[in-house]
C-alpha cells in the first residue's frame, strides 16, 4: 500500500496541470495514459472548492467511480467524493464534490444541467468525440452552463484528427472543426468549382478526399487550438512518475497451406470498392470502422478455424507459456478484438497448455471483473485474456508483458490497451509489448492483418505530427 501524499507532493507535471486549469478555466488536458490524471482532477476540485460555495462535478466511466474515493483517501484530501448513483433528484450540498457516470449523466441530464456548478471535470473526455451522440450533446450543454470546464484524456485522436477537433470545439464552446480540418493534407484534392466547394461548406457537407496524410497549414492549426489545449510530451514526466518503458516488437506468423486456402476462399467474396480500398489504405477515417466490421470474419479466420486456434494464436499461446514459466514475477495480458473467436479460442488453448488464466470481456460481470483484477495484481492468476470492452481506465499495474493477438486500425485504441500495463507508481520498469500479425507472401497485398497495420502506421504518423506541433506551442 502506497503512503498517502499531500498536495505538496504531487509530481511537477501534475502541479503544473492544476495551475494551468485554474488559470485557463476551460481546458482540454492531455497527459499520457496512466500518468495520474485522476489525482490532477481531485486536487483541482479541492482547490476550487476551497473558495467556492457551489458544488463541483466529476464525470467518468462507471467502472472508475469506485476508484475515486480510494484515490481521494490516498492523497488525504479533505472532501469526500459523493457518487450520484440513482435516477432520483439530488439536493446538491454547497462546497461538495460529486461524481457521476456517463450513463447516469445522460439519464439525469436535466437535473444536472439545472445545477450551478463551480467546476466540471470530465475524465476519458474522448467519449464525446462524436457530435451525433448523447455524450456530446449533454456535455456541450454542460459546458455552456459552467464557468470552469476541464476535459481530460490520454487518447485525444481516437479514429483521427477530426475527433480531436471535435473535443477542442467542445472546450472552445464553438465549432472549430471545419477550420481545423482545412489545415490537413488529404490523399485527394477536393473536386469541383469554387461555387461547389463554397456550397458544400455552407451545407456542412464534407467531401470524401480519402485518408489524412499530413499537414497543409500548421501555423493556423496551432494558432487556433493552443489557447484551449494543455499538452506535455510524455518524455517530460514519465520518468518522474514512474511510468515503465514500453518495448515494442512485431511477431510475423506465416499462414500455413491450409490457412492460406481457407483465407483465399473467404477473401473472394469481398469485391466492393471500399473493401478493396482498405488494402490500399485509400479509405477516409470515417469509413474504416464499417469496412473492418464488414470483413470481421476475414480477420477472425486469422485467429481460428472453427474452434481450433490458428498458427498465429498457437504462437501467441506458446509465447505466453514461456513468459509464465520464465519467472513468478511475470504477469501477462493478452488482448484480442474478438470475444468468441479471440478470447474464447485463446483461453481454451491456454487451458490445454496448462496455463492458469482468467478471461475478461464485455460478458464478464462487475463483481467478477473486480476479483480478476485483484487476483492479477496479487499474482494469484498471472495471465488475463481481454477484449477491448470495459478496459478503459483499468489499472493493471505490475504487468510485464502485453501480447496483442490482432492489430487495430486505430493506434489510439492500441495505446489504450497497452496503458492498462503502463501505470504510475508500479515497480515494473519495462513492459514488453508484442504484436502478432499473420502474413502471406502469396497474397499480392498481404493479409488483412498487414493492411490494418499499414493503416494504423499512417494514422499514427499524422497524429504524431499534430502532437509535435502541440508540444512546440506549449
Amino acid at each position: 500500500m502506497r503512503e498517502p501524499r499531500t498536495s505538496r507532493q504531487l509530481f511537477p507535471h501534475q502541479r503544473d496541470a492544476v495551475a494551468t486549469a485554474l488559470a485557463a478555466r476551460t481546458l482540454l488536458l492531455i497527459r499520457a495514459l496512466g500518468s495520474g490524471k485522476t489525482a490532477i482532477a481531485l486536487h483541482l476540485a479541492d482547490d476550487v472548492l476551497a473558495s467556492e460555495s457551489r458544488p463541483a462535478l466529476y464525470v467518468c466511466p462507471a467502472h472508475l467511480l469506485t476508484q475515486l474515493e480510494q484515490e481521494r483517501q490516498l492523497w488525504d484530501l479533505p472532501r469526500p467524493v459523493r457518487v450520484i448513483d440513482a435516477a432520483s433528484d439530488y439536493q446538491f450540498a454547497p462546497g461538495c464534490l460529486y461524481a457521476i457516470s456517463y450513463d447516469r449523466l445522460r439519464q439525469n441530464g436535466q437535473h444536472i444541467l439545472s445545477t450551478d456548478w463551480s467546476l466540471v471535470v470530465v475524465d476519458e473526455f474522448h467519449r464525446a468525440k462524436n457530435e451525433d451522440t448523447q455524450n456530446f450533446a449533454v456535455l456541450r450543454s454542460l459546458r455552456k452552463r459552467t464557468e470552469r470546464f476541464v476535459g481530460m484524456t490520454g487518447a485525444p485522436f481516437q479514429n483521427g484528427p477530426k475527433e480531436f477537433f471535435t473535443l477542442v470545439s467542445l472546450i472552445a464552446g464553438r465549432s472549430l472543426t471545419q477550420r481545423l480540418e482545412d489545415c490537413l493534407a488529404y490523399r485527394r484534392e477536393e473536386a469541383g468549382s469554387w461555387f461547389t466547394k463554397w456550397l458544400r461548406r455552407v451545407r456542412g457537407v464534407r467531401p470524401n478526399r480519402g485518408p489524412v496524410v499530413g499537414m497543409s497549414d500548421a501555423t493556423t492549426l496551432c494558432a487556433t487550438i493552443q489557447q484551449y489545449v494543455d499538452y506535455l510530451p510524455p518524455q517530460a514526466y514519465c520518468g518522474e512518475c514512474g511510468l515503465p518503458e514500453v518495448i515494442r516488437n512485431i511477431t510475423e506468423v506465416p499462414l500455413s497451406g491450409v490457412e492460406y486456402a481457407a483465407y483465399k476462399q473467404l477473401q473472394a467474396k469481398y469485391r466492393k470498392r471500399k473493401q478493396r480500398a482498405l488494402f490500399d489504405d485509400g479509405l477516409a477515417d470515417g469509413e474504416l470502422e464499417s469496412a473492418c466490421k464488414q470483413m470481421s470474419d476475414l480477420r477472425q479466420i486469422l485467429l481460428c478455424h472453427g474452434k481450433d486456434p490458428s498458427s498465429k494464436t498457437q504462437k501467441l499461446c506458446e509465447d505466453a507459456k514461456a513468459i509464465f514459466e520464465a519467472s513468478p514475477e511475470h504477469r501477462c495480458l493478452i488482448f484480442t478484438n474478438f470475444v468468441e473467436a479471440g478470447v474464447g479460442v485463446i483461453a481454451r488453448h491456454l487451458k490445454r497448455e496448462g496455463i492458469p488464466h482468467n478471461s475478461f470481456s464485455g460478458n464478464t460481470a462487475g463483481n467478477d471483473r473486480e476479483s480478476i483484477v485483484r487476483a492479477f495484481k496479487n499474482g494469484d492468476v498471472r495471465v488475463v485474456v481481454m477484449s477491448p470492452v470495459g478496459f478503459e481506465g483499468l489499472d493493471l499495474v505490475g504487468t510485464t508483458h502485453v501480447l496483442v493477438a490482432d492489430p487495430h486500425y486505430n493506434p489510439e485504441t492500441t495505446a489504450q490497451l497497452v496503458a492498462r500495463a503502463t501505470r504510475a507508481g508500479g515497480r515494473v520498469k519495462e513492459v514488453q509489448v508484442r504484436h502478432y500479425v499473420s502474413v502471406c507472401d502469396k497474397l499480392k497485398k498481404g493479409t488483412i492483418d498487414e493492411a490494418i497495420v499499414r493503416v494504423a502506421s499512417r494514422k499514427k504518423t499524422v497524429n504524431d505530427i499534430i502532437v509535435e506541433l502541440l508540444a512546440t506551442q506549449n
